[in-house]
């Protein structure tokens, strides 16, 4: 059976509220609650995962 090599990776966080644009893009995740606490308006923050898989050359120790 052949070995795979598993790379694993995650995205800055993104913020944006859906009701204006004064939350900046680039928003912590403490700045965000307290633009929700403050407005009452419904904010997200996304995280984007990735995962690739490869096929593992010889010699490589990865897993």
């Amino acid at each position: 059976m052949a070995k795979v090599s598993i790379r694993r990776s995650t995205s800055r966080p993104m913020a944006q509220c859906e009701n204006c644009d004064r939350l900046s893009i680039n928003a912590t995740r403490e700045r965000v609650r307290r633009h929700v606490q403050q407005t009452g308006h419904t904010a997200w923050v996304v995280v984007e995962d990735q995962t690739q898989y490869s096929p593992q050359e010889d010699g490589n120790s990865d897993r």
